[in-house]
């Protein structure tokens, strides 16, 4: 009886050392994510805006004066995972691209 004890209580914690490994990922640790955000509002006719759809991070973040704020189109946050990288691609509008790297 005693054996048996040992067996399902390694079993247990096999499991529980299984969940915290995966704990941080939806799926599995070797499957990559790609967001690009769309507006609140209403995503089919309003531009992405930093400053309305994530104020929380918008006040962390400012760029130089390159342009009248009249002229303000979008702001869109796109976030990856490590190792994913931004295709070329071309804007009708100009714009500016801040990456930022960092860990959780």
């Amino acid at each position: 009886v005693k054996e048996e004890s040992k067996r399902a209580c390694f079993k247990e914690r096999d499991a529980q050392a299984a969940e915290e490994r995966l704990r941080g990922f939806f799926l599995s640790a070797d499957e990559k994510y790609y967001l690009r955000a769309l507006s609140t509002k209403d995503a089919r006719a309003t531009p992405a805006d930093l400053r309305v759809d994530f104020p929380g991070l918008a006040a962390d973040f400012s760029l130089p004066e390159l342009f009248e704020p009249s002229a303000f189109f979008s702001s869109v946050l796109r976030v990856t995972s490590p190792g994913l990288r931004l295709w070329t691609h071309y804007d009708m509008m100009d714009n500016a691209l801040a990456q930022v790297r960092g860990t959780k």
